[in-house]
């Protein structure tokens, strides 16, 4: 079975597609884990600062995104001002996808 939601009015033409197939949460963790292993080279450099979140749904709000008790911007505020360098400017969200249930943001859908 295949759902297709769509967001926004007539001017928004993207559509999120989700199978309720059993392995369909799989195949998202294993696409975290690729993105994580392909994202190395990226977290090897100290400059660089990230905030990766486990959010799929491709509309979370972003100022209400956190991780170890500071939003997306605050960790970005910190590598942008020099406070967060090395590995403590990159933050990723370990958790499986939309934060295992715990984003339950309207767009947000449940996965497996």
């Amino acid at each position: 079975m295949i759902t297709t939601v769509q967001y926004g009015g007539a001017d928004t033409s993207w559509k999120l597609r989700t199978s309720a197939k059993p392995t369909c949460g799989l195949t998202r963790v294993r696409y975290g884990e690729d993105f994580l292993a392909a994202f190395a080279p990226v977290r090897s450099e100290p400059r660089n600062g990230a905030f990766i979140t486990s959010c799929v749904c491709h509309g979370c709000p972003w100022y209400n995104l956190s991780l170890n008790n500071r939003t997306s911007y605050e960790h970005y505020a910190a590598w942008h001002r020099g406070e967060a360098k090395g590995a403590a400017a990159i933050t990723v969200d370990l958790r499986p996808p939309n934060g295992g249930g715990a984003l339950t943001f309207e767009q947000c859908l449940a996965f497996p």
